[in-house]
């Protein structure tokens, strides 16, 4: 098996374009040998030296806090533009405060608009559709040929039903349950 080991650098050659460690044509210079060292033979150790960069060659504190700042720019922004949409993503879609209630959807995940509900809708008719927190709520149709002010939950909780510009829209019941006149075990 072929082993290779570095050639040695001299002190002076450490801080030199010609030697092999930092000329870009030559990169590290590989000898190869045959020979593997057994026993208690030794290769060759490689010293490394610091050496020390002239005051005059440093950039001074401003240009570097400069070019750490324009580094740090160029980074933000790509990070930034990545991260909005990753993070709105877990943000469920929202259409406003905590009292504004929530659009009712048909089967289909449309609005449903209480004008069009009732022209496809008998009286009597109770037809689920989403409701609070995306639970099913059946839709209920009076007698009359109009929309109840309330949904009912499938777990039978009440929700208050709305017509906003001419959406429904189910907002949580919190007040007494006129079935049994007792206060709403879902609150």
């Amino acid at each position: 098996m072929a082993t290779s080991t570095l050639s040695p650098a001299t002190p002076s050659q450490l801080c030199s374009s010609k030697n092999g460690v930092f000329s870009s044509s030559q990169a590290l210079m590989l000898k190869p040998t045959r020979t593997r060292l057994v026993g208690k033979e030794k290769g060759m150790r490689i010293t490394c030296q610091a050496t020390s960069i002239p005051a005059d060659r440093v950039p001074d504190m401003g240009k570097r806090q400069l070019m750490n700042l324009l580094l740090l720019g160029a980074l933000a922004l790509p990070t930034a533009g990545m991260l909005v949409p990753y993070a709105t993503f877990f943000a469920p879609p929202g259409s406003g405060g905590g009292g504004g209630g929530t659009i009712a959807k048909d089967a289909l995940g449309n609005d449903v608009l209480a004008a069009e509900w009732l022209k496809s809708h008998g009286p009597g008719d109770r037809t689920l559709t989403q409701g609070l927190k995306g639970d099913p709520t059946y839709l209920v149709v009076e007698q009359d040929r109009t929309l109840a002010t309330y949904g009912i939950n499938a777990s039978l909780a009440l929700a208050h039903a709305d017509i906003d510009d001419g959406k429904v829209v189910f907002v949580p019941w919190v007040e007494t349950d006129f079935r049994t006149g007792d206060a709403p075990w879902w609150a």
